[in-house]
């Protein structure tokens, strides 16, 4: 039986000090690339949104998103908005798409299609 390695935790200077270490070892080229991805990271807080989604859906939302030379962000953001102003104008009703559940305690409905 292999023996288990736990992780090493390090309390706050002795982390703070390999963090510093290990900058110091970065080229500038490197420390410029890093910090303009994290500004990008810190740019996009509150602006994203995690589903799940089918598989077949993700496939489809990357194919439409490569044919029309556009990310999947995009099309799924359009879909999305397109969705909810339809549902907004009455042309949409989520109604007949609603499964009874019972064993949730937060929902009610799965949404599916017919």
């Amino acid at each position: 039986m292999k023996k288990r390695i736990e992780p090493v935790k390090f309390d706050g200077e002795v982390k703070d000090a390999l963090i510093f270490l290990e900058d110091s070892f970065r080229s500038p080229k490197e420390k410029v690339r890093l910090a303009k991805k994290k500004e990008r990271q810190a740019s996009r807080k509150g602006r994203r949104a995690f589903y799940d989604l089918d598989p077949e859906v993700i496939v489809d939302i990357q194919e439409l998103a490569v044919a029309n030379q556009t990310t999947a962000s995009q099309v799924a953001g359009l879909a999305l908005r397109m969705l909810l102003a339809a549902q907004r104008d009455g042309e949409l009703d989520l109604a007949p798409y609603k499964v009874r559940i019972d064993h949730s305690p937060r929902y009610r409905y799965l949404l599916r299609e017919n």
